[in-house]
């Protein structure tokens, strides 16, 4: 859920309920990027191999099914 604050653009990111619902689709996991470090934090995280997912990006992962470890690696990273 975007919410529009004067000219930008504000993400309001509901962590607890994509845990909740394991809602680990791309579209959330860039929306959490996105408030944890911005487009340029986002576009890094979701571009970048981690050994932690097999040498993987984490869009990579995603589209294998594989979103719960992708989000968790974005918490702890």
């Amino acid at each position: 859920m975007a919410e529009h604050v004067g000219a930008g653009l504000t993400q309001h990111i509901n962590l607890a309920k994509i845990l909740e619902t394991e809602d680990y689709s791309l579209e959330n996991i860039e929306a959490v990027a996105l408030s944890l470090g911005g487009r340029a934090g986002a576009d890094y995280f979701l571009s970048k191999r981690f050994p932690e997912l097999g040498g993987r990006t984490p869009v990579e992962a995603i589209e294998e099914g594989d979103g719960e470890r992708a989000l968790g690696l974005l918490i702890n990273y």
